[in-house]
């Protein structure tokens, strides 16, 4: 999400306000380490920041709260559209719009499919004009699930800036580790989603294999029991680390030697497209989400979700193998260039968002977007690249 708000706030003809979480920022135990300057580069690109507290347990209190604020916020600047990303920013924004039906545009950035999850969802689908789905594979489980009609469903996978971010402190040294010292890492909350447990386990089955290899986990979360677990029953002791947040995490990405995520399930996961761009090689689970960020051996390895050593077999071939590596490297480049490229995210999101306005509300059948009209001379030419640097 923190692409794509930085490039539709950019967008010349678009006037975005941007309701914040009053949390972001804040690492606690719920793994809320979002990015700490997300309101003051949202301002200097050209949007209008409100802050509402809102929780990440659906059923908090602070989201009926949220839910009142973000309803008086709708009456007061009359917006042609909402959207609401996540599971909760989803639920604020579509119970809040109906009322003033507004019509509400949902990203679900990974789908809850347990019973509860799924009923919730198929209320708040009567009150969705859109489903964005950042991936093929969610938008199929969409679909499955019969949350809403499948013209109300578009494809727009997410996308990063293809600029390389600016220098990180060394992590190698941060870590106390000599320069060279082969790193397989990941950047992930410690919730139940990304499965922690499944990246220790990993590292766990590569540690027999590869004993000058060392671990880093960075992230936090409610999972934290989990991951000490398994750092302790595999006896990983110094060679596994944990970094619970590092600000410019996607630039320190360069350092690692190869980038794991193993996750239960996903939308679409900004950090392996951070590590393609960084010239990492990537080992995903292959599940919802994942596998359409990765052609598996191609441009990047695909393992079954909960197989440690098939995890740990496709990071040995990563690490021994440099021309191997070379080209699943160069591959990843090209595809994110070509399908996950932040500019093509912003204009597709910002069309859905002309298409809803113009139809009073009402869904379109067509499910493709097309592309944004060129700006007129009276509107603002600012860019993405123009705003404060991420």
């Amino acid at each position: 999400m923190r692409y794509l708000f930085d490039v539709v706030a950019a967008t010349p003809g678009i006037t975005h306000h941007v309701a914040l979480p009053r949390r972001v920022g804040v690492a606690g135990r719920s793994g809320a380490v979002a990015d700490t300057r997300a309101a003051e580069r949202l301002t200097a690109c050209g949007a209008t920041v409100h802050v509402v507290d809102m929780r990440r347990n659906p059923l908090h209190p602070a989201n009926a709260a949220a839910v009142a604020a973000v309803g008086r916020l709708i009456r007061e600047i009359e917006p042609d559209v909402v959207h609401g990303h996540s599971s909760v920013g989803g639920l604020v924004a579509r119970v809040a719009a109906r009322p003033a039906g507004v019509p509400a545009v949902h990203t679900p950035n990974g789908l809850m499919t347990s019973p509860p999850a799924v009923a919730f969802e198929r209320i708040l689908g009567t009150a969705t004009a859109r489903v964005i789905a950042v991936s093929d594979s969610e938008a199929g489980r969409v679909a499955a699930h019969r949350l809403v009609p499948a013209s109300r469903v578009v494809v727009i996978p997410n996308g990063i800036s293809l600029a390389l971010p600016g220098p990180a402190p060394d992590v190698r040294t941060r870590l106390g580790l000599p320069a060279g010292t082969p790193l397989v890492a990941t950047v992930a909350r410690v919730a139940r989603q990304k499965a922690p447990e499944q990246f220790v386990r990993a590292c766990a089955a590569l540690a027999r294999r590869r004993p000058a290899v060392h671990f880093l986990l960075i992230g936090l979360g409610p999972e934290q029991h989990l991951v000490d677990r398994e750092v302790a029953a595999n006896r990983l002791g110094g060679r596994f680390h944990q970094i619970p947040h590092l600000d410019d995490a996607a630039a320190a990405m360069g350092q690692f030697d190869v980038f794991l995520l193993l996750s239960r399930y996903e939308g679409g996961p900004y950090t392996p497209l951070e590590a393609m761009r960084a010239g990492v090689p990537v080992v995903l689970s292959d599940v919802v989400g994942n596998r359409d960020t990765v052609v598996d051996t191609v441009t990047g390895y695909l393992t079954p979700f909960g197989d440690a050593e098939a995890a740990a077999a496709a990071a040995v071939v990563m690490l021994d193998d440099p021309d191997r590596r070379a080209e699943v490297v160069a591959a990843a480049r090209a595809r994110l260039r070509a399908e996950f490229n932040r500019d093509t995210m912003g204009e597709r999101v910002a069309d859905v968002y002309r298409e809803l306005a113009a139809a009073g509300g009402q869904p379109p059948v067509r499910r493709r977007t097309r592309r944004l009209p060129q700006a007129s001379s009276g509107q603002s030419t600012k860019r993405p690249d123009d705003c404060a640097s991420r």
